[in-house]
C-alpha cells in the first residue's frame, strides 16, 4: 500500500512538472505580455521576405549563430533597432522593416517571435 502511494505521488509530480515550462504563446515584455501568434503573423507577412533569405545582411531566423550578437544585446535593444532602424556591420535594418504602418506592438511581437525561433 505504501509503495502504491509513492508511485502515485511520483507520477503526479512528474505530470505537473512537465507542464510548468509549457509555452502558452505569450512572452513577457516587462509588465505586459506579448502575443507570439501575432508576432508569427507579422513575421510571415512582413519580416520573412528578408529574414528567411538573409537579404541585405539580415540574420536568418532560426540561425542561432547569426542571432547570437543581437540576442546578447537584449530584447529592448532589438526592439529599438527594429522600430527606429539600424545600420550595423552586416547590413541595414530599415525602421519597422520598411513598413511604416506597423504598430509598435506588431514590431515588438515580431521581434519576440524571431528571438523565440532563433535561440
Amino acid at each position: 500500500m505504501r509503495l502504491h502511494f509513492w508511485i502515485i505521488l511520483f507520477c503526479t509530480t512528474l505530470l505537473l512538472a512537465t507542464g510548468c515550462d509549457k509555452n502558452d504563446g505569450v512572452a513577457d515584455q516587462g509588465s505586459s505580455k506579448v502575443d507570439l501568434a501575432q508576432g508569427e503573423k507579422v513575421y510571415g507577412q512582413r519580416c520573412a521576405a528578408c529574414h528567411d533569405r538573409g537579404l541585405a545582411g539580415a540574420p536568418q531566423t532560426g540561425n542561432k549563430r547569426e542571432w547570437t550578437t543581437a540576442i546578447t544585446q537584449g530584447i529592448d535593444v532589438m526592439i529599438e533597432h527594429s522600430l527606429n532602424g539600424y545600420k550595423g556591420q552586416r547590413g541595414l535594418m530599415p525602421a519597422r522593416g520598411g513598413h511604416a504602418d506597423l504598430s509598435d506592438s506588431d514590431v515588438t511581437a515580431a521581434v519576440h517571435y524571431i528571438v523565440q525561433k532563433s535561440r
